[in-house]
């Protein structure tokens, strides 16, 4: 059996070479994709973070302006109540 010559262990060496680089570059160019998703993931991830807390802070603040209409209602009332006592009494007043 004849050794090959060191040209050919070379040019095998070589092309074996391209082939690795070429399946490096291809793999890179497959796992693109997978980083590009990973960042929106990142970016999706804080804007859900923000939208959660901005909708805590709003369900907050109705909460409050419920209990303030709630508090308001029972003022009108009582003004309402005063209102239509001041009303019978001028009319009694006045002899109605």
């Amino acid at each position: 059996m004849v050794s090959p010559s060191r040209r050919e262990r070379h040019g095998r060496t070589h092309g074996r070479s391209r082939q690795a680089f070429g399946g490096h570059r291809r793999l890179e160019h497959s796992l693109r994709p997978l980083d590009e998703a990973q960042k929106r993931h990142a970016r999706d991830a804080a804007e859900i973070a923000s939208l959660t807390h901005e909708r805590e802070t709003l369900l907050t603040r109705i909460a409050d302006l419920e209990d303030e209409t709630r508090s308001l209602a029972g003022v009108n009332e009582e003004v309402e109540g005063r209102l239509d006592v001041a009303i019978a009494d001028i009319r009694a007043a006045l002899g109605r």
